[in-house]
């Protein structure tokens, strides 16, 4: 994928408990996917930091290479150019691990969720309302939505 599809960067050091990576994990491989995305429920919130220890893990148990990638602040072409990469699968044989900005507050975002083979939601503690991510799973269908990270 093109720079102008989405970028590949270091993001923030991992902030949740081995627990918790673990709980992820095991939601990630209930299913195959080639293409997941980060969503956050709430505009505002980071996920960046939750995929950064993705690629280890996934090294660590032979799932092959992942690509990381941050569709944060993509206007509305690379964002399409991207969702159509990975409606085509062509993520260079890796799995396509997205982060996004909330769709509530991003169409590129939601459109990006749509395309991916598989969703794993981003709720803050205390903060995200069940409303607001009842909404969110029946926008994207909850046959996509793998689990949820709570911050």
């Amino acid at each position: 994928m093109g720079a102008a599809m989405g970028t590949s960067r270091t993001l923030e050091p991992p902030r949740t408990s081995s627990s918790q990576l673990q709980h992820l994990w095991l939601s990630l491989v209930r299913r195959p996917w080639s293409s997941l995305v980060l969503v956050p429920v709430d505009p505002g919130t980071s996920v960046g930091w939750i995929a950064a220890p993705l690629p280890e893990l996934g090294r660590l148990y032979g799932l092959g290479p992942f690509e990381l990638l941050s569709a944060e602040g993509l206007s509305a072409a690379e964002g399409a150019r991207l969702a159509d990469g990975l409606d085509d699968g062509a993520t260079n044989r890796a799995r396509a691990v997205v982060t996004v900005e909330a769709p509530a507050a991003s169409e590129v975002a939601l459109r990006l969720v749509l395309a991916a083979d598989a969703a794993v939601l981003v709720v803050r503690r205390g903060g995200t309302s069940l409303e607001e991510a009842r909404s969110l799973i029946d926008q994207i269908g909850c046959e996509q939505v793998l689990g949820a990270v709570v911050t």
